[in-house]
């Protein structure tokens, strides 16, 4: 586990990254093909407490983009990824429709939950279904990826009709 001197600063520094963060969905030449960012760079989210403190950055995130103007937006996909193995593969995805791959990003693999009580526990008192889409995909050695979107946030992952 990594030890981090200056916590306050290293959240400060994400927080301002959020803060500073522009996309680029009304303009007509850009795209994005799967484009991500990761905020735990140096790998602080083993413990609990971090990763549920990056995991609320990505959902303030999500609500910046929110609250952006996208009118002329073109077609879009934001979600959030949590990796089960390595915490610093967590990050925000952002997928238009582009010159390199399929739009929309749908994975059939994905079970999407429909309780509350089916949240994991990393999750409890972060996301709600009623705003947010959750979904597992399990590996076969037991683990599970998590994606997290924001219902009425672009196009829905689960298929290509939301």
């Amino acid at each position: 586990m990594v030890k981090i001197r200056g916590k306050r600063r290293y959240y400060r520094k994400i927080e301002k990254s959020i803060q500073n963060f522009k996309h680029h969905l009304s303009e007509e030449t850009s795209w994005y093909n799967k484009w991500h960012i990761h905020f735990d760079a140096k790998g602080i989210s083993e413990k609990v407490k971090d990763r549920r403190s990056h995991i609320k950055h990505y959902i303030e995130l999500l609500q910046k983009i929110s609250g952006s103007d996208l009118s002329n937006s073109k077609p879009f996909q934001v979600w959030i990824f949590l990796d089960s193995e390595y915490p610093t593969c967590d990050a925000l995805y952002l997928h238009t429709p582009n010159p390199h791959s399929s739009f929309p990003f749908i994975n059939q693999s994905i079970a999407w939950l429909s309780d509350e009580k089916e949240i994991p526990q990393i999750l409890k008192g972060i996301v709600n279904l009623i705003e947010f889409e959750v979904g597992e995909y399990r590996h076969f050695d037991g683990n599970t990826d998590y994606f997290i979107r924001m219902v009425n946030l672009g196009l829905s992952l689960k298929d290509s009709l939301n």
